[in-house]
């Protein structure tokens, strides 16, 4: 019975319905891969900055936000300051990353932050 098969040839639209949905499914999981490769990327480089942080020996850690803080207060939160806003931003969300932060940092971070409205 095998033999009858593989001597009937298939009719003739059938093999390009095959193709191309060989064709659909390559592409699907190259697209597939690709995404899953970008949302890998994307979803690591949003706790590098955090997981920098936590690395960092308890002393230079104080010292950073400190740092950091002392940024905040004196360029970014005096209303006669000329800063740029996303610098400003990111000193904010850098100290926000902090378990250290308490809550008067977390309040100064948050101003900076804070969207302005009119």
């Amino acid at each position: 019975m095998a033999s009858l098969v593989e001597i009937i040839p298939p009719p003739p639209g059938e093999d390009a319905g095959d193709d191309r949905r060989r064709s659909f499914v390559r592409e699907a999981v190259v697209l597939a891969i690709v995404l899953l490769a970008l949302v890998a990327s994307v979803w690591s480089s949003w706790g590098g900055e955090r997981r920098a942080v936590v690395r960092l020996d308890p002393t230079t850690r104080a010292a950073v936000l400190a740092r950091t803080l002392e940024d905040l207060r004196s360029v970014c939160l005096r209303p006669d300051a000329a800063h740029p806003a996303s610098w400003c931003r990111q000193q904010a969300e850098f100290a926000l990353a902090f378990d250290e932060c308490d809550a008067a940092c977390r309040a100064a971070a948050r101003e900076v932050l804070r969207v302005p409205t009119r």
